[in-house]
């Protein structure tokens, strides 16, 4: 063997050799491991596949948010009726006394609302919303939404700017007590108008009316309320975790 060949042998014995062991003369060859790409990444995807979790976790929470606003809706629109606030043109469609496509439509401005108040907070807190975390302050808030509503419609008032000045400062105050982030005061105030503009297009087409309305042809405090109930399904969103923990997690 001539010196050329032997340095040769020598370089690709080192290149393809992961560890050599000398034992009684004889030389063993040990290849690094390959891993096997068929294992699974995530321990919990072996007993239940990843997508059919992620639905699962996705549709119990949404569904629960547009159950909510569905019940709700029931609840705010009793009030505004039976207390002459709100009028319904008479061959309208019902759903236990209100018009039909009021729950649905609530229940999917509270998934809405519920789902991107938590989404908000992934992109600005990086991290979850700690502040009165509890389902006992969710029930309370939900409580203040309702007893908002409840003031409005059922004390007596005299005059409308007189009711849209007392329940502005009751739904700031709502704010502060469950939420007191800037973006949720900031979001509160643009779906309210939003709102308020979609109330003012229904009323335009004759969907249904508001007496004594004094503002785009509704009440002026209805803002109010919309804010309100902005804070409270924001409020259950978090609480409902609809952006998972793993995400903020992700982040760090």
């Amino acid at each position: 063997m001539t010196e050329k060949t032997y340095l040769t042998s020598s370089i690709t014995t080192t290149m393809t050799t992961n560890t050599l062991r000398s034992n009684g003369g004889t030389i063993a060859t040990t290849m690094p491991a390959i891993p096997n790409s068929r294992e699974p990444k995530n321990e919990h995807c072996l007993n239940e596949p990843c997508h059919k979790l992620s639905f699962n976790y996705y549709s119990l929470r949404i569904l629960i948010l547009f159950l909510l606003g569905s019940l709700t809706s029931f609840i705010i629109d009793h009030l505004l009726t039976e207390n002459h606030i709100t009028q319904y043109p008479k061959d309208i469609v019902k759903l236990v006394n209100t018009a039909a496509w009021i729950p649905p439509t609530c229940g999917f401005s509270a998934v809405l609302v519920g789902s991107l108040f938590p989404l908000v907070d992934y992109w600005f807190l990086k991290k979850p919303q700690e502040f009165q975390r509890e389902w006992s302050n969710v029930m309370r808030c939900l409580g203040g939404f309702i007893g908002v509503a409840y003031a409005a419609t059922k004390l007596p008032w005299n005059s409308n700017s007189q009711v849209s000045l007392t329940l502005a400062l009751i739904s700031v105050v709502l704010w502060f007590l469950f939420d007191r982030t800037f973006h949720g005061f900031v979001m509160s105030v643009l779906f309210s108008s939003i709102g308020t503009v979609f109330m003012y297009v229904f009323v335009s087409y004759g969907v249904y009316s508001f007496t004594e309305a004094d503002f785009f042809g509704v009440r002026s405090w209805i803002p109010c309320i919309l804010y309100a109930s902005c804070v409270c399904f924001g409020t259950v969103g978090r609480q409902l975790m609809i952006v998972p923990e793993e995400w903020f997690e992700e982040r760090e």
